[in-house]
């Protein structure tokens, strides 16, 4: 993948490699925070008990090694039971319910594949059962079944290309990685960071960049970021830069 590619790419699947192979391995972090993006974005149909425990337990250990997570087995392997019953009950109609289900198979399916402990996987297996969440929902609404169609590239396209800038948004742009002059760490820049990545408090991205300006940035790529429209989720390159996170 070239650089120009990068840039306007919508095929996440394509893009998760490309990270891979530039930095020679999956950057962990960033792709659980990834994966865990765009489950949030199907969250409304994570309404099993099962599968909601596993998103806030991959969500509240983001930050931790897989092998540092305590109870993450059982989790998962709740989880992974929710998925089979909503798969399975899939074949019980032949009618849209059956599009109803495979919904909720997927959404679960999402939330087990977060807990990879390889992160390649994690992050595109959880961003594929997203997406196809997302399309068997579209499809439901549309009155097509399964037997009908299957996720012809309308009901895709739209979420693939949400997810490659959700990916632009946490990487930037690998192709020309930006470092962080110290002195742009002032004391309210860094602030103003923590309070953006704990609180997701995206809109104050902008005043991050004015801060950010005062202390001597004026990295074009850096300002037209925080100032552009997003989106913006947690991992965002330029808020990990200040507080520097990899």
């Amino acid at each position: 993948m070239t650089e120009a590619e990068w840039a306007t790419s919508s095929i996440p699947d394509g893009m998760l490699t490309a990270l891979k192979d530039i930095h020679g391995k999956m950057p962990a972090r960033k792709a659980r925070l990834f994966a865990l993006a765009c489950c949030h974005r199907i969250e409304h149909h994570i309404n099993d008990p099962r599968s909601r425990d596993a998103l806030e337990f991959a969500t509240r250990h983001v930050e931790t090694p897989i092998n540092r997570q305590k109870g993450r087995g059982k989790i998962v392997k709740a989880a992974r039971a929710a998925h089979t019953e909503f798969y399975n009950e899939m074949f019980r109609f032949t009618d849209d319910r059956s599009c109803a289900c495979m919904v909720r198979s997927c959404a679960a399916d999402a939330t087990v594949q977060i807990m990879n402990p390889d992160v390649l996987p994690a992050a595109q297996f959880s961003a594929s059962f997203a997406c196809f969440a997302v399309a068997w929902d579209l499809m439901h609404k549309a009155k097509k079944t399964a037997r009908e169609s299957f996720l012809p590239p309308e009901f895709t396209a739209p979420e693939f290309n949400h997810q490659a800038w959700l990916l632009r948004d946490i990487f930037g742009n690998p192709f020309r990685p930006v470092a962080c002059d110290p002195a742009w760490r002032t004391s309210t820049a860094v602030g103003l960071a923590e309070v953006i990545y704990d609180d997701r408090a995206f809109d104050r991205l902008p005043i991050l960049a004015d801060a950010l300006q005062d202390a001597g940035c004026e990295d074009a790529d850096i300002l037209a970021h925080c100032r552009g429209d997003g989106p913006h989720v947690r991992g965002c390159w330029v808020v990990d830069l200040v507080l520097g996170k990899e």
